[in-house]
């Protein structure tokens, strides 16, 4: 049980019996608050069949995956173990087939990738939500929760030969080159040239610098939030920076600061965040050196790809070696590309859902069209389907919804467990230390006020904290400041352009934070399990991304 600040106490326990049986850690890098039900439903079903799916066709070894299950709107996870020494030998030469063949038809296979995702796109571009009748709308959920599932399956046939790769290659660094230090390993494939992530982080400074040239940065500066969009439609070089930023917004709108909920609005429905994110890049000059950092970032690279070649016996050796990083490369550059087309995805979602709240509302079933995250992917299409017949009462839906949303403020309110079930003390399994950063039980249950995790990105660096719940708390973020947070996610990178350091309760060395710092060469501590209760806002922090420390100085 765990009693929440109103009171009321919330079961920690699984209805499956097997379930019960098994133990589950608490996923924090896609979950930073408890999901909504509609987000709770679609999320739980897609992402743990995705796993499966992607899971048996690549055949790991010793293990299927893991399972999902959302709990209080609180996501856990446990992995799927293969136990029987027949079946991991037999699975393991498919395996090694499956991820060599598709090391070499990476680029071939982005290509297919993008041209299904971008096939999807153009059909959305051209559907009519608004106009839709009640019945057509339910045939529109219904694809787009057939398209983010087979979105799902291409993101995680990109992400699990990534993460396979990167243990590959930190496995072969040690056994021919004496490389242990995990950081060290991350620097062989740093650098990996432009996507669309780095494309979005540059035309939000480009704006700045745009703003800045237009001398709209005293107007930025003057006015308030909510203020600025008709501020600067006052004018008509104004006018001519909103063209600008809408069009950004058409391109990269779809972004959310939470991933892999529906609940959050993107860019492009909360502009004024951004806005306010652009005023606190023009407070630098709307200047950031991507050029500089890139090619810095490539010679550290480069220098220590040629040392660490030097040291390995034989040329075969090291040519396997060469090639090990360069797929690794190329499947850690995709991740950032496929992040954007994900997340296109998952707003797609959320806009038909709205879609059907809207209605819902314009009929007195719903106080709000948002009430609809508190429905279950079920009631919204009967929802739908009674609209369409017009015949009967849908007071039930307003009633669920309220009764829901009551129950979800009482969730946000909880700190649920850490694990749930007989967790290890130190746990074995490579996607759980090095991409959630957990540990196990010894970790998630210390008491030491001694904050430490993952060294994830190298350098020390003294400044001040600064608390990151979502896209409202960034513009209150300054230059030089250190981030404190839960995790970040593909949305969070405009940050680490002006930031000094990241510290994270979870994530590890294969997170989202660890490539992102190693790319804009900032320290980072990941996987802490602590830092965001320990660490006053404000404080000030020494952080050791070598050692992976984080201490309080005052």
């Amino acid at each position: 049980m765990a009693k929440t600040a109103e009171g009321p106490e919330l079961k920690w326990e699984f209805e499956r019996p097997g379930d019960r049986e098994r133990w589950w850690v608490r996923e924090q890098l896609y979950t930073i608050q408890p999901k909504a039900p509609l987000s709770a439903d679609v999320f739980q079903d897609q992402w743990g069949e995705a796993v499966l799916c992607i899971g048996d066709d690549l055949k790991f070894p010793d293990s299927r995956g893991f399972s999902v299950r959302i709990l209080n709107g609180y996501t856990y996870l446990s992995p799927i173990r293969v136990t029987d020494e027949k079946e991991i030998e037999k699975r393991l030469e498919h395996f090694m087939a499956r991820i060599g063949g598709l090391a070499e038809t990476i680029n071939e296979d982005l290509v297919r990738y993008h041209a299904e995702q971008d096939r999807e796109k153009a059909y959305w571009d051209q559907v009519g939500l608004a106009e839709a009748s009640h019945l057509e709308l339910l045939a529109h959920w219904r694809r787009s929760l057939v398209m983010l599932d087979t979105f799902f399956k291409l993101h995680f046939l990109i992400a699990f030969p990534h993460h396979v790769l990167a243990g590959m290659l930190s496995h072969e660094a040690e056994d021919l080159a004496g490389m242990t230090d995990p950081q060290e390993v991350g620097k062989l494939t740093q650098a990996h040239g432009r996507t669309r992530q780095t494309d979005l982080d540059m035309a939000l400074w480009l704006l700045a610098a745009d703003a800045i040239a237009a001398g709209l940065d005293t107007l930025f500066a003057d006015t308030a939030d909510d203020g600025i969009p008709a501020a600067l439609d006052g004018s008509k070089e104004g006018r001519a920076w909103l063209a600008k930023f809408n069009d950004f917004l058409e391109t990269f709108g779809v972004r959310q600061v939470m991933p892999l909920d529906l609940i959050d609005p993107t860019m492009k429905e909360d502009p004024v965040s951004v806005l306010k994110t652009i005023r606190s890049f023009l407070a630098q000059g709307g200047k950031y050196d991507f050029e500089g950092i890139e090619a810095e970032k490539t010679r550290e690279r480069d220098a220590l790809i040629e040392e660490t070649l030097a040291r390995i016996e034989g040329a075969e050796a090291r040519e396997k070696f060469s090639k090990l990083i360069a797929a690794k490369r190329k499947f850690q550059a995709a991740m950032e590309d496929d992040n954007y087309y994900l997340l296109w995805a998952i707003s797609q979602v959320r806009l038909v859902a709205l879609e059907a709240g809207r209605r819902l509302a314009q009929a007195g079933v719903f106080e709000a069209a948002e009430d609809i995250h508190f429905l279950t992917k079920n009631e919204l299409e009967t929802a739908l389907v009674d609209l369409g017949a017009g015949i009967y009462d849908m007071t039930l839906y307003g009633g669920l919804a309220a009764k829901r949303r009551a129950e979800w403020k009482v969730q946000m309110k909880t700190e649920p467990p850490g694990y749930i079930g007989d967790l290890p003390d130190i746990l074995d399994d490579y996607i759980l230390n090095h991409f959630w950063g957990i540990r196990g039980r010894a970790q998630l249950d210390s008491k030491d006020t001694k904050i430490e995790g993952l060294g994830a990105s190298q350098g020390i660096i003294e400044g001040v904290a600064r608390h990151v719940g979502g896209l409202e708390d960034f513009a209150k973020v300054e230059a030089g400041e250190i981030v404190v947070c839960r995790s970040t996610s593909p949305s969070w990178t405009p940050l680490f352009s002006k930031i000094s350091a990241v510290v994270t309760d979870q994530g590890g060395t294969l997170s989202h934070a660890a490539i992102v710092a190693r790319e804009y060469g900032i320290p980072a501590v990941l996987g802490t399990a602590r830092a965001t209760r320990l660490i006053p806002d404000g404080a000030r922090l020494r952080v050791d991304g070598t050692a992976g420390t984080v201490e309080i100085l005052s």
